[in-house]
């Protein structure tokens, strides 16, 4: 069995040899024969446990048939084409796959070739929190801000299926008593308002709480008098990534958010 995290919880490689087979023959990789032997190739030999041996210069003998004399630093054609596979496996996972039926997921982080594999949580362990907004500045307009854009974050993911949104505390200084962790939060969104003169910015954080990872970050910056659409516009890309990166559904007609 193999290790998935810092946990003491392990995967079996059935289970990871299943999972690559359903993403070969999926829509995202069907139709690309190599990258289908770019993601074989190091899935397998990490199974085998060689990831010691898992770079540019084995992926390009096995995978792009270079021969001996290859040299990665002139010839990127690993690196390129490791981006389109985490482009690929984002793609599956993500808009053209749900995920809801996954069992693992694969992913190849980035600055290296050896795949990472974490089971994919249950639409039962996957609870999530909009946090009150970090304000920035003394403005009266930050506050107000950063509070519409809570509400309005914790109502728009509220109604994605496989997902219980929990009610976090409405003022930042109780925060500390709405611990991820005393939650028993799976992912939170975190967010910060500053507003200087008629400008201002938002910065969003998706996080995965118990690995501590940040997922996804965005920074927004607007005019004074363009809140309303200020908020639409990050509560759809809020919604469209935590969709992608979570693995969820789609959105469901009714669902009232969960007191904490």
């Amino acid at each position: 069995m193999i290790d998935y995290n810092e946990t003491d919880v392990r995967i079996e490689p059935q289970a990871v040899r299943e999972q690559l087979a359903t993403i070969l023959a999926s829509e995202a990789f069907v139709r690309s024969r190599r990258m289908q032997r770019f993601l074989e190739f190091i899935v397998e030999e990490t199974l085998e446990g060689r990831t010691d041996q898992i770079g540019e210069y084995s992926i390009g003998l096995a995978v792009f048939d270079r021969g001996a004399d290859f040299e990665p630093a002139l010839d990127p054609i690993v690196r390129n084409d490791a981006r389109r596979l985490r482009l690929k496996l984002s793609e599956y996972y993500g808009v053209s796959h749900s995920g809801m039926a996954d069992q693992v997921l694969i992913e190849i982080p980035k600055g290296g070739y050896v795949p990472v594999f974490t089971p994919v949580r249950s639409s039962k362990s996957r609870r999530l929190a909009v946090l009150p907004f970090e304000v920035l500045s003394t403005a009266p307009e930050s506050a107000m801000c950063g509070r519409a854009l809570c509400l309005s974050l914790t109502a728009s993911l509220t109604n994605l299926d496989g997902l219980a949104v929990v009610a976090a505390a409405s003022n930042p200084r109780e925060q500390s008593a709405h611990d991820g962790a005393l939650l028993n939060l799976s992912h939170a969104v975190q967010g910060s308002v500053l507003n200087a003169g008629d400008r201002g910015r938002v910065i969003i954080n998706l996080i995965d709480v118990p690995q501590r990872m940040q997922l996804w970050a965005r920074e927004y910056d607007f005019a004074g008098g363009d809140t309303l659409s200020l908020q639409s516009i990050i509560a759809a890309d809020v919604r469209r990534e935590a969709r992608v990166r979570l693995g969820l559904g789609n959105v469901q007609p009714i669902r009232m958010a969960m007191a904490a």
